[in-house]
């Protein structure tokens, strides 16, 4: 693993062939995207551990496609010091026969914000836990994450923010778009301790079903422990209706055309998110 370019503040260190960290300095304000080049092989089993100090921000992006087939088992850990702001955004569009599993974890102190914008398009099989923790008061947890599914892909996902500090805020968003025979898990937990009191945090899971033999399952999960919080959650799913799509064939609109537009539509939020990455914004709406 390298990076793709030298960047004041920003230091990669090599552990061992499949363990590396990421040193962010304190203080630092890193307005350039880190990004992280992965060794092209066949498979690869990768650990990173992103360390951003104290008042730090910095934007990480990682990017998993090739043209050859490939299985990936990637595992994140991020500390996040005091008052310090991360963005990590993942790319994966790995080629139909690949796998993809990865396991992201943070521990967040006081004042800091995590935020993954983590993009799943490609491989045949991906699964992925993502676990975020706000140690410190006012901790800011934030996931948004997007799959779209197609042919005989299966998507497995876990999303879970919990708060052990007060004052703690985040959301966790979760869409998913599941087309052909596809199947998408997407599962997601708000936990909040006694000792998170006056956290604010939400969780939405949104489906689009494009096929009648695709299956899409969203669970959802509050466990609170403590009073004077706000915590909920929301859940939907939308399907191309023969109604609409008749409304949009008389307008010259053929099936094809009306999915990409409801795909697009439906993903706008997230895809918003990074309207200052232009490139990457134009990544993801080609091979969405």
């Amino acid at each position: 693993m390298h990076l793709n370019a030298d960047i004041r503040g920003v230091i990669l260190k090599k552990i061992s062939n499949t363990e590396y960290v990421l040193d962010i300095a304190k203080n630092s304000v890193i307005h350039e995207s880190i990004g992280l080049i992965f060794p092209a092989t066949d498979s690869c089993s990768i650990q990173l551990t992103i360390k951003i100090g104290e008042n730090a921000l910095a934007s990480v992006i990682e990017k998993f496609d090739a043209d050859t087939d490939r299985n990936i088992d990637y595992k994140l850990t991020v500390q996040a010091d005091k008052n310090s702001q991360l963005k990590v955004i993942t790319l994966q569009n790995l080629t139909p026969k690949s796998t993809f599993n990865e396991s992201r974890s943070t521990d967040v102190k006081a004042g800091g914000r995590v935020h993954f914008l983590n993009f799943q398009l490609g491989a045949k099989s991906a699964k992925g836990v993502i676990y975020q923790k706000a140690s410190g008061t006012s901790g800011d947890l934030n996931v948004d994450l997007l799959c779209r599914a197609k042919g005989d892909q299966n998507y497995d996902f876990d999303v879970t923010n919990s708060y052990d500090a007060k004052n703690g805020q985040g959301k966790i968003f979760v869409k998913g778009i599941a087309l052909g025979q596809s199947r998408l898990k997407m599962n997601g937990a708000i936990k909040i301790t006694r000792k998170g009191g006056g956290t604010d945090t939400y969780l939405k899971q949104d489906s689009l079903l494009l096929s009648d033999q695709a299956r899409v399952s969203a669970t959802p999960g509050l466990n609170i422990n403590t009073n004077d919080v706000k915590a909920s959650h929301g859940a939907s799913i939308t399907n191309l209706s023969d109604e609409l799509l008749f409304y949009l064939n008389s307008r010259g609109i053929n099936k094809n055309e009306a999915r990409k537009m409801m795909m697009t539509g439906f993903a706008a939020e997230q895809i918003d998110k990074i309207s200052d990455m232009p490139e990457v914004k134009n990544y993801i709406l080609t091979n969405l």
